[in-house]
């Protein structure tokens, strides 16, 4: 499979146009780097992200790479989570800021899919707290990668697609932010599990994908992150 960057049509709609309330600073976790966060509606509890051996790896706006309050390459982020993975199931969050280039993202979450992770959780932070100025727990979105689940039933595919062209397609039809939860639920109501693949171009906002994914998880689906093949 070909690297995302460039085999995925393109985005929804510029950075410029995201809703004021989408981003916001990234809650105190442990001793961090500061990040803008995607504000979401569903994004489960993540009490864990807050205790001192958590493994948390930041993206900066301008695509540096963190691991706890280290810079690293991508090649070093795989040997050092591998080093510290106690077992497999073991959370691997990742803190990206919302105005990043997926691409830089995606890099990261190979580099994480290397090191044996296949759900690792996108920290955010919630509406709620950005409106009334409340401190609330680490939030955050479990994403799977890689291909589709082999037990899953036929997939919804969404793709986001160039930013220029603003266009969205659920299944190569197109459709508007206000659409796409009405459109996937429609598609999946007899799907059993649920499953969305997201596709993104390399140069959307992290915060495009982090909204479908949010999407997603409204609609109580597993959503894949499809990355290149390892």
């Amino acid at each position: 499979m070909k690297s995302l960057a460039c085999t995925c049509l393109v985005a929804g709609i510029c950075l410029a146009s995201i809703e004021p309330v989408t981003m916001a600073q990234a809650p105190a976790l442990q001793k961090g780097i500061g990040v803008e966060l995607v504000l979401t509606s569903n994004a489960a509890p993540e009490p864990e992200a807050d205790e001192e051996d958590a493994l948390i790896v930041t993206v900066t706006a301008k695509a540096g790479v963190y691991f706890g309050t280290n810079a690293v390459t991508t090649r070093e982020l795989t040997e050092r989570l591998k080093t510290r993975l106690s077992d497999r199931q073991q959370a691997v969050y990742i803190k990206a800021d919302a105005r990043t280039h997926y691409v830089n993202v995606e890099n990261v979450l190979n580099a994480v899919r290397r090191a044996g992770v296949e759900a690792p959780i996108l920290l955010t932070a919630r509406r709620e707290s950005a409106e009334t100025e409340t401190v609330l727990p680490p939030q955050g979105l479990q994403v799977r990668l890689g291909a589709r689940p082999l037990a899953a039933p036929q997939p919804a595919e969404v793709q986001l697609l160039d930013a220029a062209t603003i266009t969205l397609r659920v299944n190569y039809d197109d459709v508007t932010w206000d659409e796409l939860q009405n459109k996937l639920d429609d598609f999946l109501q007899h799907q059993s599990p649920r499953v969305i693949l997201i596709r993104a171009d390399g140069l959307e906002p992290f915060a495009h994908v982090v909204r479908v994914v949010d999407v997603g998880r409204a609609l109580d689906a597993t959503v894949v992150l499809v990355t290149p093949d390892l």
